[in-house]
């Protein structure tokens, strides 16, 4: 982008501005102090202000770090008399929407708008994908979808782009409105519409109407025929002028699907357009895919793009959720794995991630595909920009790394290709190093991940932490704003991993969390986190302990306050939190009903010890049968709670609500609920179901293929005894890694390729065996399926185990390698 200070000063409009060089050009928007730019003096830094931040904080350092331009609602007291540009405006993110629909006057190449409750970011990723061979593509970094990262969007978009795909996401009424006019989108995707965010409006139609103004001046709009005839009305009052681009199964739609058949790891899709068929495959099964993989047909067939190279591009079609995969490699190094993508903006960004930590830093970069300018000129562009981020070495791999390595000052070495790299290079020099490996799908850089990877067992739990955050805003979204929320991270957050995730979540806007023992919480303080943490049950020898690690004990009888209050005195503490549990009908833990005024009167008499919360637990927050009994257990608890403040006089926190309770009681929110097994999509009813995401992949290899003769047995017991010639497989997982041994003997089985294999015999401690008579094309080291975003079948494994999911998960070895993934 290029803008210059006199128009900035002319959209900041206020006197209050002090300009000190009026022919500053710009060339970069930034409101993250922290990024790293080669040219600080091109850059305007925007001071937002928020509930918990002020960007006018971070100006003074700025300053000193060379930055020379601020768009900022005051001028900082103690640097009126910086020789910098300083815009003063009222409102510094309202400016900074006005600015982007400045420079978005400026580009003259068409521009796809795409809304939706659901797969904006993988449709505008599919379509880049699919054109960004001939065309220069401009479009949303990852998911900037909202008030700031639209125009953030729109300014990094390039003028002599060909296409520009931009997404756009709102949580309130009135919010379209200013981002159609940053947009202007001339061809829009409406993708779903689910319950996101509905609290915020009146009904979904008011929902649908509202994400409808993104196209108030757009020629055509793609959308799916159910959603186009449920709301019509809504439609022909919004956007009477529009053609509609409908696809469906009915002869209305001027897309229709004639046939979908999932096979294999592949779904072939065929429809018609006029008197015209088409069939292209995408790599994934689940009607999320297919409704995705539509809309961007759609888009293709409307600019005319729907060449036989295209099309079978679909099967290449990437997994979103394969980004920025940290896990840990050979040689005590750690992989940051970003091989699916390498335009420079996600290059930068990734780059972000790597200031953490110490030790040398490695990039592992292969060409850039979407380069169209001169290449020397923008290898040396790179080469400037690189050298703003220290501490690092490259190994460049492809053709124009060979000729323009040169140009790079901290150049390791170049190859022609990933596999002359990994045939010379020794791995004893990974000792150590932080290395992010970035580069197009075509280099095949997944091969350099394997290679590197600490492979100590060939199961593997992937864990999605971007749809872990879309699942934690979700349960937000069912809660009053000023309820806070309590995760829970017990019995290592459910097999999943504690410390990763409560680093991860404690970014966001929680309470802190709750674990079940003191050695839980310890663990999570020693690796840094600094949130609020409850322990749920605990022995008095722990005491000091939790004093130490500053953890907040669960109270269920007054014998533990006694002993509290001893510890305490004892040290001269004063206030420190507890948590009183009220026992409402779970019978487990908790002061009964008729223990309350003993317990208050003991709380009287415990001077160094403060109230932090009162609770109680659900014995029965799904069910519909258990509804009476649950609105027992709240009404109870609302009158035990009263009571206590009543008799403490003073106001105490309260919470009751599980991650069920929370979506089928909110009226019981209180000022707290706890949410778990719901963060990773689990465990709720189907309409929520709908729209939470699946946050858990469990995979494996095939260890060895064998052929049985009729009458040949398999396993302990001969339990299996093959009727007739079969293919069986072994693979690296059995009942020590998590595999109940009731699923055996054709109980269930696993997915390769899309394709349902039964266990047969009975499953052994570390290993199963599959029967794969009816596959094709099979080998050893084939990917095994138990379960992921393709295929979200935990809850059916669980049930076919006699089984809950909370249990399959608690159950899964720590020998399991963890990855966890963001985009």
């Amino acid at each position: 982008m290029q803008l210059n200070a006199k128009e900035l000063l002319a959209i900041s409009q206020d006197s209050e501005s002090k300009i000190f060089d009026y022919n500053q050009s710009i060339h970069q928007v930034i409101i993250d102090s922290r990024i790293t730019v080669s040219n600080p003096q091109e850059v305007l830094f925007v001071a937002l202000k928020g509930t918990q931040f002020d960007g006018h904080d971070f100006v003074k350092a700025l300053i000193k770090k060379g930055f020379y331009n601020f768009l900022v609602e005051y001028i900082p007291t103690d640097l009126e008399d910086e020789s910098v540009n300083f815009f003063v405006c009222e409102d510094s993110l309202s400016t900074l929407q006005d600015i982007a629909k400045k420079y978005r006057k400026k580009l003259r190449f068409p521009i796809l708008g795409i809304t939706g409750s659901n797969g904006k970011t993988v449709v505008k990723e599919f379509i880049y994908h699919l054109l960004c061979k001939e065309y220069h593509i401009s479009r949303s970094p990852k998911s900037f979808n909202s008030q700031i990262g639209v125009p953030l969007s729109v300014l990094e978009a390039e003028e002599g782009s060909d296409y520009g795909v931009f997404e756009a996401g709102i949580s309130e009424i009135n919010e379209m409105r200013k981002l159609q006019e940053i947009i202007l989108p001339e061809v829009g995707i409406f993708t779903n519409l689910g319950d996101a965010h509905q609290k915020n409006f009146e009904s979904f139609s008011h929902k649908f109407s509202e994400k409808l103004q993104l196209f108030r001046d757009s020629k055509t709009l793609i959308i799916h025929e159910d959603l186009a005839n449920q709301f019509y009305q809504e439609i022909k009052n919004a956007l009477p002028n529009i053609k509609l681009l409908k696809w469906g199964e009915t002869s209305t739609s001027e897309i229709r699907i004639l046939e979908i058949i999932r096979k294999n790891n592949f779904t072939e899709i065929t429809v018609q357009i006029k008197a015209e068929k088409y069939t292209f495959k995408i790599p994934f099964h689940g009607k999320i895919w297919e409704e995705n993989a539509l809309h961007t047909f759609a888009f293709l067939w409307c600019i005319k793009m729907l060449h036989p190279e295209v099309l079978k591009r679909f099967e290449t079609l990437p997994s979103m959720s394969m980004r920025l995969e940290k896990t840990k490699g050979l040689y005590q190094s750690i992989l940051i794995n970003d091989a699916y993508s390498n335009d420079t903006q996600s290059l930068y960004r990734a780059l972000e991630t790597m200031k953490e930590g110490g030790g040398e830093k490695w990039l592992i970069l292969s060409d850039f595909v979407d380069v169209f300018k001169d290449k020397k000129t923008f290898f040396t562009q790179l080469s400037k920009d690189l050298l703003q981020y220290p501490n690092y070495r490259i190994i460049g791999i492809g053709n124009d790394w060979q000729s323009f390595g040169y140009l790079f000052q901290n150049l390791i070495e170049t190859h022609e290709n990933a596999q002359n790299f990994l045939k010379s290079f020794d791995k004893t020099r990974l000792n150590n190093k932080r290395i992010l490996i970035k580069g197009a799908r075509r280099f095949a850089f997944e091969k350099i991940v394997e290679h590197f990877s600490q492979r100590p067992h060939s199961t593997i739990l992937n864990v999605n932490l971007d749809y872990l955050k879309h699942n934690f805003q979700y349960f937000q979204t069912q809660i009053p704003q000023d309820t806070e929320i309590i995760l829970m991270l017990k019995a290592f957050s459910y097999g999943v991993g504690a410390v990763e995730l409560a680093l991860e979540l404690e970014k966001q806007a929680i309470w802190g969390f709750a674990v079940a023992y003191v050695n839980e919480g310890i663990e999570l303080r020693n690796a840094g986190v600094k949130a609020k943490i409850m322990v749920l049950n605990h022995q008095d020898s722990s005491i000091d302990l939790m004093i130490k690690h500053h953890l907040e004990p669960e109270i269920f009888q007054s014998s533990m306050l006694v002993s509290w209050q001893n510890t305490l005195s004892s040290k001269k503490i004063d206030s420190y939190p507890v948590h009183i549990k009220l026992d409402t009908g779970m019978n487990r833990l908790g002061f009964k009903l008729g223990d309350d005024l003993f317990a208050i009167e003991t709380i009287q008499e415990c001077p160094n010890i403060q109230l932090a919360s009162i609770f109680s637990h659900l014995a029965d927050s799904f069910s519909e049968d258990g509804k009476s009994f649950t609105c027992q257990q709240i009404n109870q608890f609302k009158e035990r709670a009263q009571l206590f403040e009543k008799k403490l006089n003073q106001q105490i926190p309260q919470h009751i609500l599980n991650t069920n309770g929370i979506l089928n009681y909110p009226q019981a929110s209180f000022d707290m609920v706890r949410l778990g097994i719901g963060l990773f999509g689990l465990s709720v009813a189907e309409k929520h179901q709908k729209n939470l995401l699946t946050v858990l992949s469990l995979t494996t290899f095939i260890s060895q293929i064998k052929c049985l003769e009729k009458g040949e047995a398999v396993g302990y017991n001969r339990k299996f005894i093959a009727q007739k010639q079969t293919k069986i497989a072994t693979i690296g997982m059995g009942y020590a890694d998590g595999i109940p041994r009731k699923l055996g003997n054709g109980v269930w089985g696993v997915f390769i390729r899309g394709i349902f294999c039964p266990f047969v015999g009975d499953i052994c401690m570390d290993m199963s065996m599959i029967d794969i008579s009816h596959l094709k094309e099979i080998s050893e080291n084939d990917e095994v399926v138990l379960w992921d975003e393709r295929f979200p079948i935990l809850e059916e494994f669980a049930k076919k185990a006699d089984s809950i999911s909370y249990e399959i998960l608690c159950g899964l070895s720590e020998r399991i390698m963890r990855i966890y993934q963001r985009d």
